[in-house]
């Protein structure tokens, strides 16, 4: 077995353990990187950590030291853990005492000439978004342009708005190519969430239908940020494995693909998803461990050696695709025929599926050549496929 990245505690993938590690150490930032992964993972909201992340903004609250900014960012996120049972149990009054501690000193820091003026902006544009109701005291009527306050505080230098006044010109106002500035701007500026975005999304493109201008696939792009942030998200992580892996926006670089990868999971998580068990074994046989490289492919059959026959409509592309590539197992293109037909019919990677059996057809690779079949494979993929680009690097367009 390769030696990867240092062993993380079990249970934990090695970026979460980074996290966690940083987190007990006061590293805020690193804190809220942990709670925005725990939110995606699904942990348990009564979680120690999450506890932690709560004390933490209470003990910011309660300490002399803290500045008056500090004081209303912590009130705000307690208010959000209170709402969200995170850690800390729904308390209405509680919430309505720390609203009104938070807009009390937001109130008087975004008046011009206030040093945090940019940063209160976006604090009170965040809490005025989320409570900005009699429940809480206050009328929409008293911010009755609270909404601008977020392209303020952008305009202003606060990264945290640029990034999400970004985002929403491109999800709320299909303003992508002035988003895209926006949010490029806090990613230069190094703020970390910002990159993490960028990676992830210019890796992907824009592929939800009805949209005006759209975000354009960037791999190279994609590279540039995730080299700099992959760490700190394990979606980012999984970006820049398959961009390491496949050799897009960068040369295939199989020792970082395979870093990215066992960084994303447990030392002891076998769970790892069907397109990643697939790299997974494909990276070790390109690597020279032939014999992990096995191990790991037959993951996706399940203990029986059948099972993914019987699941095809998530496993049976990529073992289909292991076979007619020939990389973690030796190369048979009637195993490959199988399974693609089957995952061709239905599932989450059917047209994919369609796509790789359609070269089988027109190169009569483990079955009788029929182009006339390969084209229709080709048109019921490219119809049906949300993401135009994936079948055109299937089929070698």
């Amino acid at each position: 077995m390769l030696t990867t990245l240092s062993a993380a505690a079990v249970g934990d993938s090695p970026i979460i353990a980074d996290m966690k590690r940083d987190a007990d150490a006061g590293d805020i930032g690193r804190f809220e990187e942990l709670i925005s992964e725990m939110k995606v993972i699904g942990v348990s909201k009564s979680d120690p950590y999450y506890v932690k992340y709560y004390n933490m903004w209470l003990n910011t609250f309660n300490n002399p030291a803290s500045t008056e900014l500090q004081k209303a960012e912590a009130a705000r996120v307690m208010m959000y853990c209170m709402s969200e049972g995170i850690g800390v149990k729904y308390d209405k009054e509680l919430m309505k005492k720390y609203f009104n501690e938070a807009r009390m000193r937001l109130d008087k820091l975004v008046k011009p000439g206030s040093p945090d003026r940019p940063e209160a902006l976006y604090e009170l544009y965040n809490l005025l978004r989320y409570y900005n109701s009699s429940d809480y005291g206050c009328s929409p009527d008293d911010y009755p342009d609270f909404r601008n306050m977020l392209r303020q505080s952008a305009e202003a230098g606060c990264l945290k708005a640029m990034t999400s006044y970004g985002i929403n010109l491109i999800w709320n106002e299909e303003r992508v190519t002035e988003g895209l500035a926006w949010i490029e701007r806090a990613a230069k500026a190094g703020y970390i969430p910002a990159q993490t975005w960028l990676c992830r999304n210019l890796a992907t493109g824009t592929v939800e239908s009805g949209m005006g201008e759209t975000i354009k696939r960037d791999s190279e792009k994609s590279v540039y940020w995730g080299e700099k942030c992959w760490r700190h998200d394990t979606m980012c992580a999984d970006e820049m494995a398959a961009n390491y892996f496949y050799g897009r926006g960068t040369a295939p670089n199989y020792s970082m693909a395979l870093e990215c990868l066992t960084g994303r999971y447990a030392t002891d998580d076998l769970d790892y998803s069907t397109e990643h068990t697939y790299m997974l074994a494909c990276i070790y046989a390109k690597l020279g461990e032939t014999g992990e490289a096995l191990n790991i492919f037959n993951r996706l059959f399940g203990p029986d050696g059948a099972a993914a026959y019987d699941n095809w409509e998530t496993t049976g592309y990529y073992i289909g695709k292991g076979y007619y590539d020939g990389i973690a197992v030796p190369r048979d293109y009637a195993k490959a025929v199988k399974y693609l037909t089957k995952a061709s019919e239905y599932g989450e990677d059917m047209y994919k599926a369609k796509a790789l059996l359609s070269k089988c057809y027109r190169f009569g690779r483990g079955v009788t050549k029929n182009v006339a079949k390969a084209n229709r494979l080709v048109r019921e993929a490219r119809e049906g496929s949300a993401d135009a680009i994936d079948i055109d690097e299937i089929i070698g367009k």
